[in-house]
């Protein structure tokens, strides 16, 4: 689905809300609010970290009423007054579509928000659907991401979901397009590498600090950088298309400009428990 189709279907509204969960026996609770909403949930800001892939209880503070949401995933990263996550509505699950013809239909979210939400263009609703990959067991799946999905894997790159191998919740992230193979023939005079790089690295040791959205740091040095990213080499387990905020040099005060990141590539490291990663900021390659 376009950004410029899922800019048309959000709509910013500030609600308030309050926020409760179960972990283990215990009911945790917290305030937050809506930075915008859609048919299917909505971005909340909240004061607490979520658990990924938990349901919890939202009250409309406002109207009073109550429904369970999903958390879907963070859309930016973690930070001292919590964090904005996208979770999916009443509504939002996998099941079949009902015609959007039908003037009987209730959208998701829409009792709750107080709103009304166009039905969906039936002719945009194959743009939705993404092959998707399991980051720890590399099965592929074809899924028809909501809203809500879409939204979080295009900013933190990984969703949370149950995969079926690994019979327990995974991280997700977009699978790699595969190469269209070409009989064109190699212009001559051309050297044609397997690896063609739009920056020219720099084998240069900078010190770096990598910032999951979760909040997890970690400070290490680059292997070689690029105007388009850099190299970095660690025992942690990052996974392709995940989203960062990183630090390049990093100067260790407080100083230091974070920008968006996201991990473009990881290989094993032979022999050791290391692992080579590859990062790329925005519209670059690494």
């Amino acid at each position: 689905m376009s950004a410029e189709r899922r800019r048309s279907d959000r709509l910013l509204l500030r609600v308030p809300l309050h926020v409760s969960w179960l972990e283990g026996t215990l009911r945790v609770e917290c305030h937050g609010h809506t930075t915008s909403v859609n048919r299917h949930g909505a971005r909340v800001q909240v004061s607490r970290p979520l658990p990924d892939g938990a349901t919890v209880r939202m009250v409309n503070t406002v109207s009073n009423r109550e429904a369970d949401f999903q958390v879907v995933g963070l859309v930016s990263p973690l930070t001292g007054e919590g964090g904005v996550y996208g979770l999916a509505g009443p509504m939002a699950n996998r099941w079949s579509q009902p015609d959007p013809e039908d003037e009987e239909i209730t959208w998701a979210g829409e009792e709750f928000w107080g709103v009304h939400f166009p039905p969906p263009d039936p002719e945009g609703a194959a743009d939705a659907v993404a092959t998707i990959e399991c980051r720890s067991c590399h099965t592929l799946a074809e899924a028809n991401l909501t809203l809500v999905e879409a939204d979080v894997i295009e900013t933190a790159g990984m969703l949370s979901l149950p995969c079926e191998v690994c019979n327990r919740l995974t991280p997700w992230g977009l699978a790699k397009k595969t190469p269209v193979a070409t009989d064109t023939p190699p212009e001559p005079g051309i050297e044609q590498t397997p690896m063609s790089r739009r920056h020219t690295r720099v084998s240069l040791k900078l010190p770096a600090l990598i910032r999951r959205y979760t909040g997890e740091v970690e400070i290490t040095h680059t292997d070689d950088v690029s105007k388009g990213g850099f190299a970095f080499t660690s025992e942690k387990d990052y996974y392709v298309g995940e989203g960062l905020m990183v630090a390049c040099p990093y100067s260790g005060g407080d100083r230091n400009i974070e920008v968006q990141g996201q991990i473009a590539r990881r290989q094993a490291i032979p022999g050791t428990e290391n692992k080579a990663y590859g990062v790329k900021y925005p519209g670059s390659e690494p």
